[in-house]
């Protein structure tokens, strides 16, 4: 059974407060701890519930073993693994996708922002910084906030 977790209220607090300032949103969701195993079978059965294709279906399979965290919309929650998901950036990442507009599941932009807003870049690939600095610099990092509630594919400029 999920939980909640006192010890995490600073760093939800900090986390809300980022998404306050750069989004001007309000993230409402509720957030619990849980297990690996309780986070498989929440997804699997998300998963059941919306129909994915075999291909789709297997590769969520694949994934879950690395997941921290996840947004889930129907309920309006957001689940982080104990031990591997109590952690700011995965706190905010999961509040980006809280009131993501574009395409889901595009985990790029929502990483360099998290690496933006908290100036951290111990959970993000050089790459991917790199890939994001050029856009950046291309068209601004509001665009790039901006991007995120758009009807669009989240990544594409």
């Amino acid at each position: 059974m999920v939980w909640t977790n006192p010890d995490l209220e600073p760093i939800i607090k900090r986390s809300r407060d980022l998404i306050k300032e750069f989004f001007n949103e309000t993230v409402t969701a509720t957030i619990f701890v849980c297990t690996l195993q309780e986070m498989a079978e929440e997804v699997v059965k998300e998963m059941n519930q919306e129909h994915r294709s075999s291909w789709e279906q297997n590769y969520i399979r694949l994934v879950i073993p690395s997941l921290e965290g996840k947004y889930f919309n129907k309920k309006n929650e957001i689940w982080l693994v104990q031990h591997k998901g109590e952690k700011i950036h995965v706190v905010i990442h999961e509040m980006i996708h809280s009131f993501q507009v574009c395409r889901p599941n595009r985990e790029n932009i929502i990483d360099y922002i998290c690496y933006k807003l908290l100036n951290d870049s111990s959970f993000i690939k050089e790459g991917i910084i790199n890939e994001w600095k050029e856009i950046e610099k291309n068209y601004g990092f509001k665009a790039i906030l901006n991007n995120i509630r758009s009807n669009s594919d989240c990544e594409e400029f």
